[in-house]
């Protein structure tokens, strides 16, 4: 995989819908850096080359090429702007050139975000021991030539040309301005969503901890939460009831000597007497022993005596 196909899919998310205001500054952004980004980069996203989110790339490619074609009898007359429409030229030229590519790019099976803002030709010629520091620095060198390496180099070509060719030294200017604010804005917009995201964990933890036991408010710091939840009781399974019976205000009151028999625990009976086992035989042959059970019945009292009575045997 080549270095290129690393950085295709990093910080590419679409930016999220603007209001009119934002979406209009940024579109006009856009359509300044562009002739450097054409010149500075290389691999851009079809949706990211075109302007104002047109329906077909070719409408940016024809706006070039018409520009520099109709000014072509009054800059190429004038010396001091030959050197500018030599650049719009150029602009045009790679502008076709990414076109072509964009459109070929499907039929060579390689898959490209749309919003890709193009990899950056200076760190083609970069040594490698400045891109081993940077990983040592920890610091994304893609983003880092976009946001202050590429304008940085359009202002110092500003300074060399402004004596020469103002027009395109403004070109230039106006260029790497929009691109330095194009990166700081699109930098923010990727730490938005960043934050977006490690705010929703929190919400979630909190939200969790709110459905589950209730804690005493030390843990809960950092976010405030004012969902009640109802506190249920838990009874356990290991609890035993009691004979205790149920408080009624509406029970008639029972007399002392009754309320203690219904308090008196029970007394286990004592087992019925069984006889001896004997094998009955049916004919020749024996049967399964079975037990005889003394069928005889017992006379008990009707009723619960008390324990200083000899009802029972």
């Amino acid at each position: 995989m080549t270095e290129t196909d690393t950085h295709k899919t990093k910080g590419l998310l679409p930016l999220a819908p603007l209001g009119g205001f934002e979406n209009i500054m940024l579109n006009l952004v856009t359509l300044f850096s562009l002739p450097v980004q054409v010149l500075f980069r290389k691999n851009l996203g079809k949706r990211h080359l075109r302007v104002f989110h047109t329906s077909f790339l070719s409408f940016t490619i024809y706006v070039l090429w018409l520009g520099t074609l109709t000014l072509a009898p009054w800059m190429l007359g004038s010396k001091e702007l030959i050197l500018s429409w030599f650049f719009l030229l150029i602009v045009s030229l790679m502008a076709s050139i990414h076109a072509v590519d964009i459109y070929l790019r499907p039929k060579r099976g390689v898959k490209l975000h749309s919003y890709y803002s193009g990899w950056p030709r200076l760190m083609d010629v970069m040594p490698h021991s400045v891109k081993r520091k940077f990983v040592e620095w920890e610091i994304n060198l893609e983003i880092f030539t976009k946001m202050y390496l590429e304008p940085g180099l359009c202002f110092l070509l500003f300074w060399l040309i402004f004596p020469v060719d103002r027009m395109l030294a403004i070109l230039l200017g106006i260029g790497g301005a929009s691109l330095y604010i194009y990166g700081q804005y699109k930098a923010s917009r990727d730490e938005d969503k960043l934050l977006d995201v490690i705010d929703g964990q929190i919400e979630a933890e909190m939200l969790h901890k709110d459905l589950s036991v209730s804690t005493n408010g030390l843990e809960n710091l950092g976010y405030e939460s004012y969902a009640s939840t109802p506190k249920a009781k838990v009874l356990s399974t290991k609890a035993k009831p009691t004979n205790a019976r149920p408080d009624n205000d509406n029970a008639p009151s029972l007399t002392p000597e009754l309320d203690a028999l219904l308090n008196e625990p029970e007394e286990e009976d004592e087992p019925a007497t069984t006889s001896t086992t004997a094998s009955v035989r049916i004919g020749d042959s024996p049967s399964r022993k079975e037990s005889n059970v003394d069928v005889t019945p017992i006379t008990r009292p009707r009723g619960r005596p008390r324990k200083d009575s000899a009802v029972y045997p």
